[in-house]
């Protein structure tokens, strides 16, 4: 248990403060403060002076005893001829019978420290090979009927490539720009099969290139317009695939609608507007497309009504016609403008 000690009072500890008291305390310090050596205290003078002296002893030792290897240089040019270092006797005719030998040369100071000699290695020039003759040619000169119809004449083009051999031999060595050219050729000359046949081979073959897309919305609109629905709906979904943001989307998937509402296939029609809904939700033809789907769907469900009641076996009365298959309210849209498919914008 600690206890406190008590302050002690002021007035017993004045005879002890006198300045002659405090003096004579001062003289019986004095002899032994100024006794005491500068070098009693423990000094580290002598440690920076060690480690000047071990860093000065390795640096000597480095230097007269450890040499460096040889380390092998790669020069692709000829080494210079030697020359006879001066000193060194040159070799001198010998007698007549005695085998000529040439002189033992004396090894230098550095190869017998080390006793290994610097190689030196000799790389063969490279040799540049010129790409073929035929090849500049066909990179620099495009075939005459490519460039009379990247001029706008299309009936010199015609004629050109005609005289060059026929159009389908064309479409076997074309690439794909020269397919969508050999697209506006055909269709300026009024011929849709060729055009097809050639947007085919594009979608076909070069289904990477950036040609692709709008050779699949041409081919589309040229399918529909021979009355292929079928075969444009399937074009129409490709170009989707190839440009899913393309400006050309909205209205393919539109135009895959009309197609379905247009050949009665009602459960086709509901998944493709439900996805034109999804990707476009304030498309232009959303409205349209549900009263639409909303009409026929009422319309079939009639009709199986009426079939119902009139029985399997009974036959239709006379003078009644039978259903039509109506056309999709999209239909009266205008298809793609007459204009070349190289100039729509992608």
């Amino acid at each position: 248990m600690k206890t406190r000690l008590r302050d002690l009072p002021r007035f017993p500890l004045r005879d002890h403060g006198s300045p002659e008291r405090v003096d004579r305390i001062w003289r019986r310090l004095a002899p032994e403060v100024g006794a005491r050596s500068f070098f009693a205290r423990p000094q580290a003078w002598w440690a920076p002076a060690a480690l000047v002296a071990v860093f000065g002893a390795g640096v000597f030792v480095g230097a007269r005893w450890v040499r460096p290897d040889a380390t092998p240089v790669l020069s692709a040019e000829r080494p210079p001829a030697v020359e006879a270092a001066a000193g060194l006797q040159t070799q001198r005719p010998s007698a007549p019978g005695t085998p000529n030998v040439p002189p033992h040369a004396q090894p230098s100071r550095r190869m017998r420290a080390t006793g290994v000699a610097a190689p030196s290695l000799t790389l063969a020039p490279v040799v540049k090979l010129a790409p073929p003759a035929s090849s500049v040619v066909a990179a620099s000169s495009p075939p005459e009927w490519e460039r009379l119809a990247e001029a706008g004449d299309f009936e010199a083009a015609r004629v050109a490539l005609e005289a060059k051999g026929t159009f389908d031999g064309a479409l076997g060595t074309a690439s794909a720009p020269q397919l969508m050219t050999l697209v506006d050729i055909a269709r300026a000359s009024g011929s849709r099969e060729r055009a097809v046949a050639a947007l085919k081979r594009v979608v076909g073959v070069f289904r990477d290139a950036p040609e692709a897309p709008l050779a699949a919305w041409t081919l589309g609109n040229l399918l529909d317009q021979a009355g292929d629905e079928n075969g444009a709906s399937e074009a129409y979904a490709l170009y989707r695939r190839l440009s899913p943001g393309g400006d050309f989307a909205e209205d393919a998937l539109a135009r895959e609608v009309d197609s379905a509402l247009s050949q009665g296939n009602l459960e086709l029609s509901a998944r493709l507007i439900a996805q034109y809904e999804n990707e476009f939700p304030n498309g232009r033809s959303l409205e349209e497309f549900r009263s639409e789907l909303a009409r026929r769907s009422e319309r079939a469900q009639g009709n199986a009504v009426v079939d119902s009641e009139l029985g399997a076996g009974d036959e239709p009365a006379p003078g009644s016609e039978p259903a039509r298959s109506e056309p999709a309210p999209g239909k009266a849209r205008s298809d793609e403008p007459g204009a070349s498919p190289k100039t729509a914008p992608k």
